[in-house]
């Protein structure tokens, strides 16, 4: 596909930041619906289980490794996993007030979700992760990597290509240009192993990578827990993936093709987890577990939280709960799409 002469083409992550992030028109910027009523589920607005879990595996490693009790969330949203958190750690007096909680959202619309939670001491906001001071503890982000633009690239006849985009006719349309992005470069050079097959597409997560490197450095010792789905580089090979994995969401409903509704619709790509292992030990992170989030939370014994009940009502706050753990534990739910890398400095 050729362009018109002098048209001028951007590249997807260019599009992605725009339809997520644009100062007025962005998805997350205008604030992005989440749970019921919105576009998507996050184990975090399921129940507030899930931040248990977390609130408690939190305070065995800190003890463990005699750390203080410095908890940062990157990319916190409502804060809805703040306030499940800091709810659990009111259980446990000997903690409750140790405890330093550092949420970064770049969002407007979500940081003014949180402000009623800066009424608490322990809890700070911040909008960019260059805001926080460097600290020992623990970073944590669920669902933050698989948000942030990505490149897209294909293979013809033996030769790479990035897909880029060109708007015509209040529509996007995609343009294969010979691949010359240095960073795109960079990032194949970095990995050989990751290798992509003939008519083949794949999503090069050249922000993560970024972002990732302000999260090594901002930490002294302690543990960065990533929580998302996504692929390692023997899964990419997979025949399912010729396509990529770049798609958007509306209504919880999957939109395969999410170039023309920009800003209306989530727009999400599955992380390589290879690139964050191999990225923290650069930074002089090993990596402790990499499991499914059903085996972690499983592990860290959440089937423990499971009541009995004998009230009728199938709405009763325990009836709910009990369902959320089943979900949350079902491999082939929500739980079986992603992935806890653990890693410790």
């Amino acid at each position: 596909m050729v362009p018109i002469q002098g048209e001028k083409l951007i590249s997807y992550a260019e599009f992605i930041d725009r339809a997520l992030y644009d100062k007025t028109s962005g998805y997350y910027t205008k604030g992005g619906a989440i749970g019921k009523d919105g576009d998507f589920f996050t184990s975090p607005t399921m129940s507030d289980i899930f931040a248990e879990i977390i609130f408690y595996y939190f305070i065995k490693i800190i003890q463990k490794k005699n750390l203080p009790a410095y908890f940062c969330e990157i990319g916190s949203g409502t804060g809805a996993f703040a306030r499940a958190f800091l709810k659990a750690s009111e259980k446990e007096p000997f903690i409750r007030n140790k405890i330093r909680y550092f949420s970064v959202e770049k969002s407007p619309a979500f940081r003014a979700l949180q402000q009623d939670l800066t009424f608490d001491f322990r809890f700070r906001l911040f909008s960019h992760i260059e805001e926080v001071q460097p600290f020992s503890g623990m970073i944590f982000s669920n669902e933050f990597f698989d948000a942030l633009p990505v490149h897209v690239i294909t293979k013809k006849q033996g030769k790479l290509f990035e897909v880029m985009l060109a708007e015509k006719d209040d529509t996007f349309i995609e343009v294969e240009v010979p691949l010359s992005n240095q960073a795109i470069i960079d990032y194949l050079d970095r990995h050989p192993e990751l290798l992509i097959r003939e008519n083949h597409r794949m999503e090069i997560p050249i922000a993560m990578v970024v972002q990732y490197k302000k999260l090594a450095r901002l930490l002294k010792k302690g543990m960065i827990v990533t929580i998302d789905y996504g692929y390692t580089f023997e899964d990419l090979k997979r025949p399912t993936l010729k396509n990529g994995s770049l798609r958007g969401f509306r209504n919880h409903r999957l939109i395969t093709e999410p170039l023309n509704a920009q800003g209306e619709i989530d727009i999400t790509s599955h992380i390589h987890f290879d690139a964050l292992m191999k990225l923290g030990e650069d930074f002089g992170y090993s990596t402790r577990q990499f499991l499914r989030q059903d085996e972690f939370l499983i592990e860290n014994e959440i089937l423990n939280g499971i009541q009995n009940c004998s009230e009728l009502d199938p709405f009763h706050p325990i009836h709910k709960k009990n369902r959320a753990i089943r979900t949350l534990v079902d491999p082939n739910g929500i739980s079986g799409f992603f992935h806890v890398l653990i890693q410790e400095k």
